[in-house]
């Protein structure tokens, strides 16, 4: 088992009855959607069954519950990273709990072609996405 399989899902899921749930089940659905978009959905229900299996456990098998939902998920992304190496970046700063995006919005794909001119002393601002221009 890689290691950082093994991290980010024992961090992901150290995160479920805390604030920082809703952020880390994002990233890690976000990250699907870029790199396997088909099962993206079913990553989301499943993240949402896992914790729901993780709340309403009984006292006497929470352990237990907690063993089994730990495993699977490392054990998916352990596929994960054996199908694509190049997510081990993202999934280390996982790890670390570092779960905000820097790769933008997950819901955009597809490409942009842009081409401008300018004449005299104009200014051209172009973005494929958010543009934020001071001053």
């Amino acid at each position: 088992m890689d290691p950082v399989a093994a991290s980010v899902a024992a961090t992901l899921f150290s995160a479920v009855a805390t604030d920082s749930w809703e952020a880390a089940k994002s990233a890690v659905v976000a990250l699907w959607r870029r790199t396997v978009p088909e099962q993206a959905e079913l990553v989301e229900s499943d993240l949402v069954l896992a914790e729901r299996r993780l709340v309403t456990a009984r006292p006497e098998q929470a352990a237990l519950v907690g063993d089994l939902v730990l495993a699977e998920w490392q054990a998916r992304l352990q596929l994960l990273l054996l199908a694509h190496p190049e997510v081990s970046g993202r999934l280390a700063r996982f790890a670390d709990g570092e779960w905000g995006g820097d790769e933008g919005d997950s819901r955009r794909t597809g490409s942009v072609s842009m081409s401008a001119r300018s004449a005299d002393s104009s200014k051209i601002f172009q973005a494929g996405g958010d543009l934020h221009v001071h001053g």
